[in-house]
């Protein structure tokens, strides 16, 4: 219907519900699919998937600036995508899951090339770059990048990557020492075990 009052309520209905630290991944992930599908069998017309990923994109940059308290205590994440990605949704939705699961957040958004997201990485002293890879997923020069990222971090700064489907990317991702999931469910507990790990090693 074009309601942004109606669909907002109903998502932030949802979100109260559900509780701040599960909303992302057991309703905002499952909720973008959804209209994923939802346009790719004609049930929605395309100004309609666009529409509800405008609302989708309002809420989780809203839940990501919820979390504005810079704490010591814990470990920096960069959250990006590599050159060639633009993928927001996915970028936005690794952002609002290593807020929640407990990373200081630095979100640069999209489409950075390797020495821009070293040089953010050097200056910032991160400890994880999260980097989102969704399509293309052919794009041979991402590979190089990709590579450029690790040599230029050395071995100290972990890469953690989502990406559906980007499995076709996974010997270069072997190679750069990169950690890897296929699907969004799997990253809250991938970014918790990284995030341990920072720490422990910060402490030693």
């Amino acid at each position: 219907e074009f309601n942004i009052t109606k669909m907002e309520k109903a998502i932030y209905e949802v979100a109260m519900e559900i509780g701040a630290v599960y909303v992302i991944h057991k309703f905002m992930v499952p909720f973008i699919k959804h209209v994923g599908r939802l346009w790719k069998n004609n049930k929605i017309s395309k100004p309609q998937e666009r529409f509800a990923n405008a609302v989708i994109r309002n809420y989780l940059e809203n839940y990501r600036s919820s979390f504005k308290e810079f704490n010591h205590n814990n470990p920096v994440a960069l959250i990006a995508t590599p050159k060639g990605q633009k993928a927001e949704l996915g970028c936005l939705v690794n952002a609002c899951m290593s807020a929640s699961t407990g990373w200081n957040n630095i979100y640069l958004g999209t489409d950075l090339s390797a020495e821009d997201l070293v040089d953010a990485a050097k200056t910032s002293k991160c400890q994880c770059l999260v980097l989102s890879i969704l399509y293309p997923l052919d794009d041979d020069s991402l590979t190089l990048e990709l590579k450029k990222i690790r040599q230029g971090l050395g071995d100290n700064v972990e890469i953690v990557i989502n990406g559906k489907k980007s499995n076709f990317y996974s010997e270069t991702y072997k190679s750069i020492r990169a950690r890897a999931v296929y699907d969004l469910f799997s990253m809250p507990s991938l970014l918790e075990e990284v995030r341990t790990k920072s720490i422990v090693r910060g402490i030693k």
